[in-house]
């Protein structure tokens, strides 16, 4: 029963991770 909820939280996770990057890849380019 928490496979569905597993996935979800991954993927809400993975997106927010990409988005940090997006956000500071200003920052690792110098």
């Amino acid at each position: 029963q928490l496979g569905w909820y597993h996935e979800i939280s991954l993927e809400a996770g993975l997106a927010g991770t990409y988005q940090w990057f997006l956000e500071n890849q200003q920052r690792f380019r110098g």
